[in-house]
């Protein structure tokens, strides 16, 4: 658990480790920073995400600007690293759960940072940062495996405040617009992204008021009640926008795997020490399930 303390000092921060109660205190540069805010921590505990602001830029009566930068922190090595430039505008940043990949946005920029290797792998300009347009990067999120950013942007242009999906094995292609109905139009209101699932198959974003999932790979769109926090595979998702209460709610059926030990209910030496995987789904609360063989055969049963 990273987390800061800005009641008692602006310029602490806390790692607890919730299985042996133990917490620690990270050492930050007092000559550099005066203000932290935490931002993200790795599954392992390894890698923490925090913003500083910057001793001396901005405050009341500057004429100059307030300046944070987004830093990583290895806890093992107590090493650290800014990412991106100093700017006035820390929109928002993701971390992978490895610790691995790291997407920010900056002002007009959307950025992702290779953690392990302490590279740059991409920093984009967003769309409608041309010059005609007024436009900021906003939210940002990085699926598991790196590959995929999703964003939006802030412009008063409705077309352009939209929310984006950039592909990272294929950086020369233009980012595109995946706050789309099913047949492809684009929202006809300013689009937020609230969340992407780990898989980097679905999107959940909110438009005039509602909000939907967009599925990536069939391009169905599923309006929902609420927002909140993707599962991996966006098969339920955390609501944080109920008055009553934070819960849980069932969004897709998930997918399961039997172990089956043959196609035809014979059973060989080799059927028995290698079984057939049976791919199926089940309805939402689990109490039926469809399963289907390697042949192809369905079968309900619950």
């Amino acid at each position: 658990l990273l987390y800061d303390n800005h009641a008692a000092d602006p310029s602490a921060l806390f790692v607890r480790n919730l299985h042996t109660g133990v917490t620690s205190q990270i050492a930050l540069d007092p000559v550099k920073y005066d203000n932290v805010v935490a931002e993200d921590i790795s599954a392992d505990g390894r890698f923490v995400v925090y913003s500083a602001h910057l001793k001396g830029s901005g405050g009341i009566g500057s004429p100059d600007p307030s300046e944070s930068v987004t830093i990583v922190h290895d806890v093992a090595t107590g090493s650290e690293v800014v990412v991106g430039p100093a700017s006035p505008v820390l929109w928002s940043n993701d971390l992978t759960p490895d610790g691995h990949y790291l997407a920010l946005s900056v002002s007009d920029h959307v950025i992702v940072f290779d953690v392990w290797t302490g590279t740059t792998l991409s920093d984009r300009t967003i769309p409608g940062a041309d010059g005609a347009h007024i436009a900021a990067a906003h939210e940002v999120r990085i699926s598991d495996d790196g590959r995929y950013v999703a964003y939006s942007v802030l412009s008063p242009d409705v077309a352009v405040a939209q929310v984006y999906l950039h592909d990272m094995q294929n950086p020369g292609a233009p980012d595109r617009v995946v706050s789309t109905a099913a047949d492809g139009t684009v929202a006809n209101g300013s689009s937020v992204l609230v969340d992407f699932s780990g898989d980097g198959r679905h999107v959940l974003f909110s438009d005039n008021g509602g909000y939907l999932l967009k599925d990536l790979d069939t391009g169905a769109v599923q309006s929902l009640t609420g927002g909140g926090l993707l599962s991996h595979d966006a098969s339920a998702i955390i609501n944080s926008n109920d008055p009553t209460g934070l819960y849980i709610t069932t969004v897709l059926p998930p997918t399961i795997t039997i172990s089956a030990i043959s196609d035809d209910s014979r059973v060989n030496a080799a059927e028995e020490g290698a079984p057939i995987p049976i791919s199926g789904t089940s309805d939402s609360d689990g109490a039926t399930i469809i399963v289907t063989s390697p042949s192809g055969a369905t079968s309900t049963t619950t």
